[in-house]
C-alpha cells in the first residue's frame, strides 16, 4: 500500500473515508465558505524508518487476515462497533451554558464533545454524564451554530506499532441562539484618515439569518447608519469633517425560537485634517567625523571635510516630527542604481529600520536620525546624486512622505601604506595574525585612509632576551623595543625614514604597560618616524600611526607637546577645551554616534576621534608622505 499513512480519524463528516480527510479548504474547489474544523486530536504519525516493515506487514500479514476473518478494514481497526451515530441534539436553540442532550449509539469511551466557534476553530467540552445511548455535556460560550461530534480515542496495535485513533462516526448539528460577530472594522485596519479619504466599514456576523444595526457616535450626537442589515456587508462611512467617531454594531438573531443575548462590539475611526507629520531637517554625510550645524542645517560649512573614495560612508538623514503626533518613520536611499535601508536598531523596533521622529532631532543620539550606509566599494564619483524617501510607517492618516537629493563627491586619495609585525613577548604571548589584521582594520575607522594597503609582515619579533626591552613595561626597555621594530623596518626598506614606502606598527600583547610612573599605550620610535609601537587597542594604534605620517599631538593641557623629546608638532585648537570634539563623530562599524569624545591625537582617556582639522590635516600629510 504505497503512500498509506495511519492518519485514521474522522472529523464533523459522517461516511467520508480516511483517505478523503481533511476537507477541502476554504474558498477551494467544493470547499465551504468559511473555516471548517478539523479532526481533534491529529492521530500520531508513523516513524519513517518503520515505513518499509509497515507496508510489508499490511501486505503479508494484515489483508490475508482481514479475508481470512471476512471483516472490513475499520472493523478490523476499531474492534465493534467500528462507528459512533448521532441522532438528535436537544434543545433545538441552545444557549452558552445550556446543559446539551446528544443521543445515538455506540458511545462507549467518549472523552469530549466537538463544536465550532465563529472563526470555525474546534473547542471542547467534556461530558458531566455519558453512557452508550446518550450524552449531557454544557456548552461552551464560545460555541456557534455548526456541527457536533465526539472524540472517543482508541488504542490499537497494527504491525507492533501502537497507536491512539479517533473512532469514527456520524456528526450531529446544533443550533445556537447567540449570534456572534465574526469581523467589524474601518476597511485596512486603519484607525485614522485625513478628511475627504473613502473609508468602508465592514461587518460579518453568524448565524447568516441575523438581524444587524449600525450606529455612529461623533461627539454629543449618536445617529443610526442602518437598521435590518444582512449579517454580512460594508458601506462607506462620512468622512467630510473632522473629529473621532464610534462606530457600534448590534446583532440579534432573529430567527432563533429562543434567542439567548445580542453580540455587540465597537470601533473607533479618527479623521484629521490633511496636515504635514514630518520635516527632513538636514542630511549629514560621514566617514567617521563631519562639520555639521544641525541648528542651520543649509550652513555653507555643512559637510565641508572632504569624502574620500573607497572608504565607507553613512548619510545620516535628520527627520523631525511637526506636530504632537508620535510617528514613527523609515526610508530609502537610492543611489547609483542601487537602494539601500536605514540601519537603525532600536529598543522599540529591534533591528528593524524604523525610528520615532523626534520633535528636535540631536546629533548625539543614534536614533535621532535614519542612518543610510554607501559601502566602501560604491563610495566613488564626483558630483554623485542620492535620493532620498522618509516615509511615515504604522497606523498614521494617509501616506506621508518626505523627499530629499544629496549630491556627492569623492575624492581620489591613496590608502596609507601599512606593515604590521607582531611582537612575541618572552612569555610567548602574541597576537594572531587575524587578531592583528583586524585590530588594523578597526583602526582605520578613525584615520582619513581606506584599509586596502594594509600587509602583514611575515613570522614575528621576538623580544630580545636579556636587553633593557625584555622587560619593557618595567626597566625602561619600552624605547628601546620601538627602536628594534624601527630598525627592521629600516633593514627592509631602507634608512632614512623619507626613503621608506610603508608606516611600520609593531603590535604586542599587553594593555597597560607602565614604564617609571607613566602608563604608556604606544609610541613613535624617534627618529624613525614612520615607525611604531602599540598595545593590542584600535584606538591607541590609530593615534600612532597618525604620527607616523607627522600629525602631532593636540593640546589639551596633558600633553608635553613643546618637550625635547616630542619629535611632532603640537595643534592648539581654542574651540575645543580640554580636547572635547565640538564634531559629533560616528562609528561606523556600530553604527553609533559618539554622544562624547576627544581629540584622537590627545592623552585624553576614553573615546577619542580626529577632529575635522586634524582628519584634513592627516590627510594631506599621507599625500605627501608615501
Amino acid at each position: 500500500m504505497p503512500g498509506f499513512g495511519p492518519g485514521l480519524g474522522y472529523g464533523p463528516r459522517g461516511g467520508v473515508p480516511w483517505f478523503s480527510w481533511p476537507p477541502p479548504r476554504p474558498g477551494s474547489a467544493g470547499g465551504p465558505g468559511r473555516p471548517q474544523p478539523a479532526p481533534i486530536p491529529d492521530p500520531p504519525q508513523l516513524d519513517p524508518s518503520l515505513t518499509e516493515h509497515f507496508e510489508q506487514c499490511m501486505i503479508f500479514e494484515v489483508i490475508p487476515e482481514l479475508h481470512r476473518r471476512g471483516i472490513g478494514f475499520l472493523d478490523f481497526i476499531y474492534g465493534s462497533p467500528a462507528y459512533y451515530f448521532i441522532e438528535s441534539v436537544s434543545p433545538d436553540d441552545a444557549c452558552p451554558g445550556d446543559l446539551i442532550t446528544i443521543r445515538g449509539r455506540n458511545f462507549e469511551g467518549v472523552v469530549a464533545v466537538l463544536f465550532v466557534d465563529e472563526l470555525g476553530r474546534t473547542i471542547s467540552a467534556a461530558p458531566v454524564r455519558a453512557n452508550p445511548r446518550r450524552i449531557q455535556v454544557p456548552l461552551p460560550a464560545e460555541a456557534v451554530s455548526g456541527p457536533v461530534w465526539l472524540y472517543i480515542p482508541v488504542t490499537t496495535t497494527i504491525c507492533l506499532e501502537e497507536m491512539t485513533l479517533a473512532r469514527p462516526g456520524t456528526p450531529g448539528h446544533i443550533r445556537v441562539g447567540r449570534p456572534a460577530i465574526v469581523e467589524f472594522g474601518i476597511e485596512g485596519g486603519r484607525p485614522c484618515v485625513i478628511t475627504g479619504t473613502a473609508a468602508r466599514l465592514r461587518w460579518s456576523a453568524t448565524p447568516l439569518d441575523s438581524q444587524v444595526s449600525i450606529t455612529q457616535v461623533l461627539g454629543e450626537t449618536e445617529s443610526v447608519l442602518g437598521e435590518d442589515l444582512a449579517a454580512s456587508g460594508d458601506m462607506e462611512v462620512d468622512t467630510t469633517t473632522p473629529g473621532e467617531r464610534e462606530f457600534r454594531i448590534r446583532v440579534i438573531n432573529r430567527g432563533a425560537a429562543r434567542a439567548c443575548r445580542e453580540a455587540a462590539s465597537s470601533v473607533r475611526l479618527e479623521v484629521r485634517e490633511p496636515t504635514p507629520l514630518i520635516e527632513i531637517v538636514g542630511v549629514e554625510v560621514t566617514q567617521a567625523i563631519q562639520v555639521f550645524n544641525l541648528a542651520v542645517p543649509t550652513a555653507s560649512t555643512n559637510n565641508s571635510v572632504p569624502l574620500i573614495a573607497g572608504m565607507d560612508t553613512v548619510l545620516r538623514v535628520f527627520v523631525r516630527r511637526v506636530n504632537s503626533y508620535a510617528v514613527r518613520i523609515t526610508g530609502s536611499l537610492e543611489f547609483n542604481g542601487r537602494t539601500y535601508a536605514p540601519r537603525n536598531r532600536t529598543a522599540a523596533y529591534g533591528a528593524g529600520p524604523f525610528i520615532d521622529a523626534p520633535s528636535v532631532p540631536i546629533r548625539a543620539v543614534t536614533n535621532h536620525s535614519l542612518n543610510f550606509l554607501i559601502p566602501a566599494a560604491d563610495a566613488s564619483g564626483a558630483g554623485q546624486t542620492a535620493e532620498i524617501h522618509v516615509f511615515t510607517s504604522g497606523s498614521y492618516c494617509g501616506d506621508v512622505e518626505e523627499e530629499w537629493t544629496e549630491t556627492l563627491t569623492w575624492e581620489d586619495r591613496p590608502p596609507l601604506p601599512v606593515t604590521v609585525r607582531r611582537i612575541r613577548e618572552s612569555d610567548g604571548q602574541v597576537l594572531t595574525e587575524a587578531q592583528a589584521r583586524a585590530l588594523i582594520r578597526r583602526a582605520f575607522r578613525k584615520m582619513p585612509s581606506p584599509p586596502t594597503a594594509i600587509a602583514l609582515h611575515p613570522g614575528v619579533h621576538d623580544i630580545r632576551r636579556g636587553t633593557t626591552e625584555d622587560n619593557y613595561c618595567h626597566d625602561g626597555g619600552y624605547y628601546e623595543l620601538a627602536l628594534s621594530i624601527a630598525y627592521e623596518h629600516n633593514d627592509n626598506e631602507g634608512y632614512p625614514p623619507d626613503s621608506h614606502e610603508s608606516s611600520w606598527i609593531g603590535l604586542y600583547s599587553q594593555t597597560g604597560c607602565t614604564v617609571l610612573t607613566s602608563t604608556v599605550n604606544g609610541m613613535l620610535a624617534w627618529p624613525s618616524t614612520s615607525t611604531c609601537i602599540a598595545e593590542p587597542d584600535f584606538t591607541v594604534a590609530a593615534h600612532e600611526l597618525m604620527h607616523t605620517v607627522g600629525l602631532g599631538h593636540t593640546v589639551t593641557g596633558l600633553e608635553s607637546c613643546e618637550d625635547a623629546f616630542q619629535p611632532v608638532a603640537c595643534h592648539r585648537f581654542p574651540t575645543m577645551p580640554g580636547g572635547a570634539l565640538v564634531e559629533v563623530p560616528f562609528d561606523i562599524e556600530n553604527n553609533t554616534a559618539v554622544a562624547s569624545a576627544f581629540e584622537l591625537q590627545s592623552y585624553r582617556p576614553g573615546a577619542r576621534w580626529l577632529c575635522p582639522e586634524l582628519w584634513i590635516e592627516g590627510r594631506r600629510m599621507m599625500d605627501n608622505r608615501y
